[in-house]
């Protein structure tokens, strides 16, 4: 039978739950078979004995979804809105595909099953490796080789170092210069001074004007 807490008082242990057909059973703490804390207004499954009491008493499904999804909101608050979105709807649905209902194990021994926890953390350090150290695919790669048609005056070697936060060095035979680069698509911008000078990704290799210069990846 289903119904809802109308009163629970903690110090006498002692409850009343109205059935859905109107009726009121009288219940004791003891009977209440989930490890969450016992609240008014809770809807439950129980037992309804002969003298109006109720026994073998667990939460619906939709309740104990409703505070894992809770839960997982306010463990995703380090997290952005929508991981925390996310984060909740995927709590949700863990609860009601493992038919967490009367015959279920509580939300505790549910976080504490052996594939919960290691997801969870998996999860979390996926996160924080995509956010604060996730690469462009360039820094801390160095692409060297010759130009074909000089820019920088009779033929030299060439050699660029791609370092963090967007910066380069740039070695011109013997002469390094510092300088900056960004990612637009398939290109590469470099630039120096005033000067821009565009290189188009090919592979493993930085091709500037339709292959004028050709730097190979070290």
């Amino acid at each position: 039978m289903e119904g809802k807490i109308l009163d629970y008082n903690s110090e006498t242990k002692q409850g009343l739950i109205k059935s859905t057909d109107g009726n009121r059973y009288e219940f004791v703490a003891e009977e209440y078979r989930n490890q969450t804390e016992i609240k008014i207004g809770q809807n439950v499954d129980f037992q309804a004995e002969a003298d109006n009491k109720a026994t073998a008493i667990y939460l619906l499904k939709g309740e104990l979804a409703g505070m894992a999804s809770a839960a997982a909101e306010s463990f995703g608050k380090v997290l952005n809105k929508d991981k925390v979105d996310k984060l909740a709807q995927s709590a949700k649905a863990l609860a009601e595909s493992e038919g967490v209902s009367k015959s279920a194990e509580s939300i505790k021994q549910f976080l504490l099953k052996p594939f919960v926890l290691p997801i969870a953390g998996i999860t979390f350090l996926v996160i924080v490796f995509f956010t604060f150290f996730r690469g462009d695919g360039l820094a801390g790669s160095t692409f060297s080789g010759y130009e074909k048609e000089p820019l920088f005056g009779n033929q030299v070697s060439l050699s660029i170092k791609f370092k963090s936060e967007g910066k380069i060095e740039l070695l011109v035979g013997n002469s390094l210069q510092d300088g900056t680069y960004e990612i637009e698509g398939n290109s590469v911008k470099i630039r120096l001074g005033q000067n821009v000078y565009k290189y188009t990704r090919n592979g493993n290799n930085l091709e500037l004007n339709g292959g004028r210069s050709v730097l190979k990846k070290e």
